[in-house]
């Protein structure tokens, strides 16, 4: 399986998915971050063990949940690596959750992402003999400033930056951490099994879908149990929670993949490249909301969605702030192209 091929996907899926989670935040789950995390979490560990056993069917010519058991904690310290791999990518999720609770535009979410390669590559430094270079600092200065400008000229202005700030670096660090993790774990377990990349991801996968699944916890709150009562009385919300879940789930389950094929880094920097189509379709909302705005509607309507026009006030930009969006943009990803 081409690493380059599942890792690019992963990257497309992810976008679609933050641009989608934003208006679900703001109709559905009525600002509530609870409820998403619980749904994410639950459901797409789910649906990613029934994607895993579908794995297992077509790779046949292995024998997988016989070597799964080699990785339980008895026999291995492996499966529990997955497993916190797993439990930093859900709580990763509950930041990003967070930070649409606070009113934070998609574009943001998604550059705090974009910024995680930044963060991977540290942490290998501790764990390899790889030696910064001055392209290196170079990368990360224009990343940075790159970040700055776009958060600076794309957050709700009538949120309080250190209120955004925790959830962002929740996205960034828990995020950055469960790749590592599953970086270095899978080889690992390539060694141990003596088996492919591929073989190797799928096997581990039933672990990381087991610490995936954290946000079951939040069933003791009040608000998550009065979601699970009411669901059920709408169908097409039903749907539109399997088909957000499925894209959300196939955006870890072929990052696995990319993971076991490339380098944790450069994983992350394809994966980052999902600010491009999320801004894009920031672009989009934002011609919804004036649209909304000049006809003096209260509510805007975007295909399934119907959000309250004050919710979407972070995207009344003007076309000056909207360039520098996109010259900053432009920075951020020359910071990541340039990363050696």
């Amino acid at each position: 399986m081409s690493g380059y091929i599942v890792t690019i996907l992963s990257s497309v899926l992810l976008g679609f998915t933050v641009a989608i989670d934003k208006l679900m935040m703001g109709d559905f789950y009525n600002g509530s971050t609870r409820t998403p995390w619980f749904v994410s979490s639950v459901f797409g560990a789910i649906l990613g063990l029934i994607a895993t056993f579908f794995g297992w069917i077509i790779f046949s010519n292995i024998d997988p949940s016989t070597l799964s058991l080699k990785l339980l904690p008895v026999k291995s310290w492996l499966g529990l690596m997955m497993v916190a791999a797993g439990l930093m990518a859900s709580l990763s999720i509950r930041s990003y959750f967070k930070c649409f609770g606070e009113q934070a535009v998609p574009t943001t979410v998604a550059i705090a992402i974009t910024a995680t390669p930044v963060l991977v590559f540290s942490l290998e430094l501790f764990l390899s003999d790889t030696d910064w270079s001055l392209l290196h600092i170079v990368s990360v200065t224009v990343t940075i400033l790159g970040l700055a400008g776009l958060e600076y000229f794309t957050e709700n202005y009538e949120v309080p930056r250190w209120s955004i700030l925790p959830q962002l670096l929740g996205v960034l660090v828990f995020g950055a951490v469960y790749v590592v993790l599953i970086d270095q774990t899978l080889p690992a377990i390539e060694n141990l099994l003596s088996i492919g990349t591929t073989e190797a991801a799928l096997i581990a996968m039933p672990y990381y879908w087991a610490g995936f699944s954290i946000g079951i916890v939040c069933i003791a709150t009040k608000e998550v149990r009065e979601f699970l009562q009411s669901v059920w009385k709408q169908k097409e919300f039903i749907i539109l929670i399997l088909v957000l879940e499925i894209l959300g789930m196939s955006f870890f389950f072929f990052e696995i993949f990319g993971l076991a094929e490339l380098n944790a880094t450069l994983v992350s920097l394809i994966v980052g490249g999902n600010v491009i189509l999320v801004w894009v379709l920031d672009q989009i909302i934002r011609q919804y909301y004036r649209h909304a705005c000049a006809v003096d509607k209260k509510e805007v309507e975007i295909c399934f969605f119907k959000i309250k026009t004050t919710d979407l006030k972070a995207y009344n930009k003007t076309n000056q702030e909207i360039i520098l969006q996109i010259i900053f943009i432009a920075l951020v990803l020359t910071g990541i192209v340039i990363w050696p």
